[in-house]
């Protein structure tokens, strides 16, 4: 197909765009959801050259999501309610993932492993399970009314419903819905604040779930879950009305929030997700283009906003500046990046490089007979997780293997062991560390 090219904010016309970037530089692939274009752009972040129109996608389409050399766009809209993928070395769809409820108005994906992933189904209140590989829906979950944010952490899946009423336009109580992989049934109901949309892992192993409001008299504010004891143990009064979160490596978060009309810009939040202190509000917010919707960051800590209204995505430095503006498609509303060269780089809770070794508190505890063991590895290294009981003598060893940097967890099924107090013990490097444990039968 023919696509435009944008350099430096000069229109080209007429370029053909049919081929791989050679070499894969750095690019950042930016959905267009308004009606007159419905496509893919594609953003050389190395040359700052933008390719418009690069791939045709369906109706309504909500959210790219890359993993390796494919991308896959969540088209929402009851004509098309499905999963197109599409090759990013081709620049073409290979394929399209059915749902298999019609007018299920799938909304956001989050991958397990390379061949499953869930999806939001907001119409039907449901998550869909899907085997990439087979292209077909496996499994179906209900949660809550209206799904819309998920994310994966080790073996759970955690999914927000913000519990819109259809019927009286009112938002009842949001709730994130725990899901265990293992067995695709729900273990768990969190309540959170009203209308929440999106979420993100930060590098604590802390779920930031971005609670938009009512847009008018409710404001915006996250809460903060513990994902080993699956609760609430913080908000931040963010205010405003936040709709997407991503997180950079340093540990900011950016929030894309809005800025309509009668305003001249859009607005990016932010906050430290270390002292879950407001950095930027509504009243000091970035300001970029009209309708700031989505919002990805990278590995070398820019940001980059969609602005639905301004046709632009807007690049944002570590000084809050931005320092590049991209004239894309109309209606941008979800960004990826996908790393230079052949780098399989996906946004995943063991890409999120904490500030330190930590070996954290087993949940539950006591617990009979299974537990789960959270650590957190600043650096890759070899890992020995290992279960000791009172008298000193090494009974299980979970973890004896070279592990990269990320967040950590793993399970510990003790339905062979006696009640009484075990030790968990984490040597990670240099670093050692030990929690104490109690089964109870």
């Amino acid at each position: 197909m023919k696509g435009s090219l944008f350099l430096a904010g000069i229109l080209i016309i007429g370029v053909a765009v049919t081929s791989s970037i050679a070499g894969n530089p750095k690019t950042a692939w930016v959905v267009n959801g308004a009606t007159s274009s419905e496509s893919l752009s594609r953003i050389n972040l190395e040359t700052n050259e933008v390719f418009n129109d690069v791939v045709d996608v369906g109706k309504t389409p909500n959210q790219i999501v890359i993993r390796g050399n494919k991308g896959y766009v969540i088209n929402s809209d009851r004509t098309s309610n499905n999963i197109q993928i599409i090759n990013l070395d081709a620049d073409s769809t290979e394929g399209y993932i059915e749902m298999t409820q019609p007018y299920s108005n799938p909304w956001h994906m989050a991958f397990l492993n390379d061949s499953i992933a869930y999806v939001t189904d907001f119409n039907i209140d449901s998550v869909s399970v899907v085997n990439v590989n087979t292209r077909e829906v496996i499994d179906q979950i209900a949660v809550g009314v209206g799904p819309e944010g998920v994310a994966v952490v080790g073996d759970k899946v955690y999914v927000t419903n913000t519990e819109w009423d259809t019927l009286t336009g009112t938002y009842g109580q949001g709730t994130v819905s725990v899901i265990e992989s293992t067995t695709d049934s729900v273990v768990k109901v969190i309540d959170v604040g009203t209308n929440p949309q999106d979420l993100a892992l930060d590098q604590d192993g802390e779920l930031n779930v971005v609670c938009t409001g009512d847009y008018w008299s409710i404001p915006g504010r996250i809460y903060v879950i513990n994902t080993v004891s699956d609760s609430v143990v913080d908000s931040i009064a963010i205010g405003g009305a936040p709709t997407a979160i991503a997180i950079s490596p340093r540990g900011i978060a950016y929030l894309a929030a809005g800025g309509w009309y009668p305003s001249d810009h859009g607005f990016v939040y932010t906050f430290d997700t270390e002292t879950n202190q407001v950095l930027r509000g509504p009243d000091n917010p970035i300001l970029v283009g009209k309708g700031a919707l989505g919002i990805g960051c990278d590995k070398d800590n820019y940001a980059y906003s969609c602005n639905f209204m301004a046709n632009t995505v807007s690049q944002i430095d570590t000084n809050d500046v931005v320092v590049w503006t991209f004239s894309v498609g109309d209606g941008p509303v979800s960004i990826a990046i996908r790393p230079a060269s052949d780098s399989t780089w996906v946004a995943e809770e063991e890409d999120l490089v904490p500030r330190g070794f930590a070996l954290l508190q087993n949940y539950p505890n006591p617990f009979n007979p299974v537990t789960q063991i959270a650590y957190g590895l600043p650096k890759g290294c070899w890992v020995k997780l290992e279960i000791y009981n009172l008298l000193g003598q090494r009974v299980a060893t979970l973890v004896d293997e070279y592990q990269k940097a990320g967040q950590k967890s793993v399970s510990w099924y003790a339905s062979d062991f006696a009640s009484g107090v075990y030790f968990c013990h984490l040597e990670a490097g240099d670093f050692i560390q030990a929690r104490r444990m109690v089964l109870l039968r």
